[in-house]
């Protein structure tokens, strides 16, 4: 055989395993069970079943119960005014547990919320102080008065 038919060959096979799609993962289904200072946050997260660090697009639907003293409500990717925003890599999944690293330094966010930094009803955990408060924090709102519930 010819080197070059050799190297067409090599190339073929190289192409071939580049083009090939990557498996895929089931979507996987997270119970969510959080309490965070007078407040907690309940319900369902579900992923593409990407694991290792996650982003916003990598969580295809919520339905989150979140409860403070006297009140709750719920926010659910069924409702479009509801999203999902995440900052940094310290968001990360393993086939059985959604985690957040609070220690990490790069301004990490997990943020579930009702119109997107309306300052409204949210489930948000952070590294730092900004955009919410360090650690989880969980933002009520019955129309007229915000609740927030913090670490």
């Amino acid at each position: 055989m010819s080197g070059k038919r050799k190297f067409s060959l090599l190339a073929f096979a190289l192409l071939t395993v580049l083009i090939r799609p990557g498996s895929a993962s089931a979507n996987i289904t997270y119970v969510i069970d959080v309490t965070a200072g007078g407040g907690s946050v309940t319900g369902t997260v579900t992923t593409d079943g990407t694991t290792g660090v996650l982003g916003a697009g990598d969580f295809l639907a919520w339905n989150l119960t979140l409860n403070g003293t006297g009140a709750s409500t719920t926010i659910s990717s069924a409702d479009l005014a509801h999203a999902v925003y995440v900052q940094g890599a310290d968001v990360t999944a393993t086939p059985s547990a959604l985690y957040f690293n609070y220690s990490g330094v790069d301004d990490g966010i997990l943020l579930f919320q009702d119109n997107l930094f309306s300052g409204n009803t949210y489930w948000c955990n952070a590294t730092s102080n900004g955009t919410c408060d360090q650690g989880v924090s969980i933002g009520l709102s019955d129309f007229d008065n915000k609740l927030p519930y913090g670490a």
